[in-house]
């Protein structure tokens, strides 16, 4: 990870995958506050959600929350740890989204964002 720069920054068409690493706020601290993360996500970069969100609790040696949905476009993918409050995203699409705006939209979601955006070729 590092701190905001881009690996292959997508610039024509092609799938984009952006992972988000950080420390996550109370809006990420429930199952139910998760199911809507990413029911708000999926609507935020316009793909629709075909089946979930789905969201399952870890084993207490990896206490967490993991959830996502698959999206007509691929997947959306979050995993949270108790422990030390880091959680990890996971976007990958083939349709091209604002990645600056996402990252935006993140913030009230996860604090001290650390970020890849990998780009995928057709």
């Amino acid at each position: 990870m590092n701190d905001g720069v881009s690996i292959n920054k997508n610039t024509g068409d092609g799938w984009v995958h952006l992972i988000v690493e950080g420390e996550y706020t109370d809006k990420l601290n429930s199952e139910d506050k998760i199911k809507q993360f990413l029911t708000n996500i999926a609507e935020f970069i316009d793909v629709i959600i075909l089946y979930g969100p789905v969201v399952v609790r870890g084993k207490p040696y990896n206490d967490g929350f993991t959830g996502f949905v698959i999206v007509d476009y691929s997947h959306i993918a979050l995993h949270t740890f108790f422990e030390n409050g880091y959680c990890a995203l996971d976007i990958f699409t083939c349709k091209k989204f604002d990645v600056d705006k996402v990252l935006e939209f993140l913030k009230d979601y996860i604090r001290e964002i650390k970020h890849v955006e990998v780009e995928r070729p057709l």
